[in-house]
Order: C-alpha cells, then sequence, then structure tokens
C-alpha cells in the first residue's frame, strides 16, 4: 500500500530523506537512485520512501490520467516530474509524515496516490486518499 511523492526538483530526495532522518529514520544506499530511508514511529508502524520507482512502474506516476484533489490543486506536468515511491498501511503516518517533508520544501512536492489523485502534501484528506 502506498503512493508516489513527486517533484520538478530533481534532487527533493534529499530533502524528503533529510526530514525523515531528523524524525529518526534509517537510511540504505544502493547505487544512484536506489536509496531507501525508512522511519519506525513510536508504535512501531513502519514509512519506507524509495528514491525513485521500481524499473517498469514509471508509467504509475506519468501516464495518468490524474485528478486534482481540490480545486486549490494544480496537477504538474506529470512527464517532466522526479517520482520517489513510498510505501505504508496507515493512512494518519502516512498523512503526518507527508506534512512534515512538505513544510520545509525548497520547491513544491505533491502526492499522487493509488487511483491517481494529486494531493498537496500539506492538505491530504485522510478519508479520501487511496494507498
Amino acid at each position: 500500500m502506498g503512493g508516489s511523492i513527486v517533484s520538478l526538483d530533481g534532487d527533493f530526495f534529499r530533502h524528503v530523506e533529510s526530514v525523515l532522518v531528523e524524525m529518526g529514520a534509517a537510511t540504505a544506499s544502493g547505487g544512484p537512485g536506489e536509496s531507501v530511508v525508512q522511519l519506525t514511529d513510536e508504535s512501531g508502524r513502519l514509512f519506507t520512501v524509495f528514491e525513485g520507482v521500481p524499473a517498469g512502474a514509471e508509467w504509475e506516476v506519468t501516464d495518468g490520467p490524474f485528478e486534482a484533489a481540490d480545486d486549490d490543486v494544480r496537477v504538474p506536468d506529470m512527464t517532466k516530474v522526479f517520482s520517489c515511491s513510498f510505501e505504508c498501511r496507515w493512512v494518519d503516518l502516512v498523512v503526518r509524515l507527508l506534512d512534515a517533508v512538505a513544510q520545509g520544501a525548497d520547491s513544491p512536492i505533491w502526492v499522487v496516490d493509488g487511483n491517481g489523485v494529486v494531493w498537496d502534501p500539506k492538505r491530504v484528506d485522510s478519508q479520501k486518499i487511496v494507498l
């Protein structure tokens, strides 16, 4: 269960990683584009972010169709975004951590849920997001 975090900034994973590490996450690094950051919360629940998307799954972020979560979200040109996939089973944890990541971002980021809905990470509706 999860979704994607996207940005027009090719280096935004470093920001995501930095925020989560500051909150206690651990990291693992593979080759270029293969880093992973994983946070375990106080209840033992995991939130994992992968640098990039799995090979062969790029279409999930570029092909659509995509829909704005609300009238205030402007869906970026999805053929130009950089993407990190995330996995987590707990909506409340996803909402809390995505908001924390969005707070200090230098450039806009968006969240794409399992139904292709594009969210402002500061305003994800825990009752409507599909992981």
